[in-house]
């Protein structure tokens, strides 16, 4: 049958937060825009993410989210979805760009199917539709309560929001394990390689070498993925609107940078400089100029333990300062001095192989279980 929003659910928002109200301690709260509505490298897909600290002790309890409330950014990025879960602390929301979904009719609708069919192409279309503003998009809580949805029975949209949340559990385990993973390769290169009595170029465990020039005229609709530096996110490469190339003769000169999964790559430019990006197992592509593609003397398990090091990538990032637009020169890499025992470094690299291949795994069935969970969402709605 075909019901309103309003009939649903209440739709409003949270209590206003100002800059002024900000404090070193006390309930944590995020502004709209810190929703992560798909998976972003290590950004978990519903999760939210916060660059920065700002806390209040001083609201009321009726501005405080509650479990199953969704959350919808209203202005600028329109769309981005929020399910508030069990497991998270409570917290505010900033709004004046933000939509609260809550207080849901029981009889009539759930709310993770409320949640799914926001995210699907139907709910951001119908989303879209009632945007207002030319310069800064927008969209009104009066005009998305009047959003009619043809929604099926209760049965129905619980056994639909069951396969669902089996998809994001399992993606969800997924990122739990690498980021544990990723966190013990870091500590034990630290515990077991480091030594700050030794001293050797960092290219005796691995060398950089910036990717392939592709030209402007070279991109297409379809074709073979190129890595660019805006899809090096949080340790890991999005796979999400790689650009791509078809061009034979580029693609042949390029063959260098020719890629099929995980490789280490890192960002030599701009305001991502210095990040690193996991490539999936099974990934089929090339990299693009400013990206440096990185070369094991051992193998990427190593790379890896030393990329992970704050104080190594802290060293990395200042030799690319000095200028407008910061930019890391592989010679520069390669050259960098690093207090690393090498032979230490050769038995992690064999002790803890088995760990890097376990992510790199993780990352393509997290690639293919959301690709799949898009083609269904499409189906179901």
């Amino acid at each position: 049958m075909k019901y309103k929003l309003s009939d649903l659910a209440e739709v409003g928002s949270s209590k206003r937060i100002y800059a002024k109200e900000y404090q070193a301690s006390g309930i944590p709260f995020y502004r709209g825009k810190e929703i992560i509505a798909k998976s972003e490298g290590r950004k978990v897909e519903n999760s939210l993410f916060i660059s920065e600290d700002r806390y209040n002790s001083l609201l009321k309890e009726y501005s405080v989210p509650k479990v199953n409330d969704i959350l919808i950014s209203a202005v600028g990025t329109i769309g981005k979805i929020y399910l508030v879960n069990k497991d998270d602390v409570p917290f505010y929301f900033k709004d004046g760009n933000l939509i609260r979904i809550y207080n849901y009719n029981s009889k009539l609708v759930d709310p993770y199917y409320m949640y799914y069919l926001l995210k699907s192409k139907c709910g951001q279309n119908a989303i879209k539709e009632i945007e207002i503003g030319s310069t800064q998009k927008a969209i009104t809580i009066k005009e998305f309560s009047s959003i009619v949805f043809d929604i099926p029975s209760l049965k129905e949209q619980q056994g639909i929001s069951y396969i669902f949340k089996c998809f994001d559990d399992q993606i969800n385990s997924n990122s739990k394990i690498n980021d544990n993973l990723l966190e013990l390769l870091k500590s034990e290169f630290n515990h077991s390689v480091i030594d700050n009595n030794k001293k050797i170029p960092i290219n005796k465990i691995f060398s950089v070498q910036s990717g392939f020039a592709f030209k402007s005229n070279d991109w297409s609709i379809t074709g073979k993925n190129v890595v660019k530096i805006k899809d090096i996110e949080n340790n890991t490469v999005s796979l999400n609107n790689l650009s791509k190339v078809n061009n034979v003769i580029q693609l042949k000169k390029a063959k260098k940078y020719y890629v099929t999964g995980g490789e280490i790559v890192i960002a030599l430019t701009g305001a991502t400089l210095g990040k690193i990006g996991i490539l999936p197992y099974n990934f089929e592509g090339y990299i693009n100029q400013r990206v440096g593609l990185i070369y094991p003397k051992m193998s990427y398990t190593s790379v890896l333990g030393v990329l992970l090091q704050k104080e190594i990538r802290n060293k990395l990032i200042s030799l690319g300062h000095g200028s407008a637009q910061p930019n890391l020169s592989p010679k520069a890499v390669n050259e960098m001095i690093v207090n690393i025992d090498i032979e230490a470094c050769r038995k992690y690299d064999v002790a803890f192989s088995s760990l890097f291949k376990k992510v790199i795994y993780n990352l393509n069935e997290n690639q293919v279980l959301t690709k799949l969970k898009m083609q269904l969402l499409d189906m179901y709605f």
